[in-house]
């Protein structure tokens, strides 16, 4: 129940399986550093925040409770390469969507802009995934969301934000302490707003 999903990601149906990133502007992430400046405490700049000082994260644990230094990343390296005028956008293809290890290949390659263990997610803007999925060619969207106790308070408000727009919400959780109080709060505002349509509650582990 950790946060893990740190990126917006919207799966579409296509006939061959393919993921375009689309990565934060110079002129926006330029702006995200200017009002950091002014307030580096306001929640709007947090993204720039927290990639800024992501090599200061402290040390992990591992299975044996021994602190592990984690892994330096060049950050600015990575401004430099993904940041640019306009906005980039990142096109993966699967080059073996028919086989299990293609499919693993094509995930694992995704996985470095989705992962909040890794910097790049904070300097995407949406995820889409293309791929011949059955459920998905009926115009169905499929959108999986950050959670909504994220630390990253952040990658809360896009969820939030981006619910306005569907027609359905699956809110997926674990039974107990996980389910908490801004989950609750979540469902009641979706609720008393009567914009969605459908509202199915997916507990595991009662």
């Amino acid at each position: 129940v950790n946060p893990e999903t740190a990126a917006i990601s919207v799966f579409r149906y296509d006939t061959y399986a393919h993921a375009e990133i689309e990565l934060i502007s110079q002129e926006e992430w330029a702006r995200l550093a200017a009002d950091h400046t002014d307030d580096p405490r306001n929640n709007e700049v947090k993204r720039y925040d927290r990639f800024i000082h992501f090599n200061e994260r402290p040390p992990r644990k591992d299975k044996d409770g021994k602190e592990v230094a984690r892994k330096p990343y060049d950050l600015e390296g990575l401004i430099n390469e993904w940041v640019q005028p306009g906005g980039k956008k990142h096109i993966i293809e699967a080059g073996e969507w028919e086989t299990r290890e293609g499919q693993k290949q094509f995930l694992t390659a995704i996985k470095k802009f989705t992962t909040s263990q890794e910097p790049m997610h904070y300097l995407v803007n949406q995820l889409t995934i293309y791929a011949p999925i059955p459920i998905l060619k009926d115009q169905i969207e499929l959108i999986d969301t950050p959670g909504l106790d994220d630390t990253e308070r952040f990658r809360v408000l896009l969820t939030e934000e981006l619910v306005k727009d569907v027609d359905a919400i699956l809110f997926l959780t674990k039974s107990g302490e996980s389910y908490g109080q801004g989950d609750k709060e979540f469902i009641i505002r979706q609720l008393r707003r009567r914009q969605i349509k459908h509202l199915q509650l997916i507990v595991t582990k009662c």
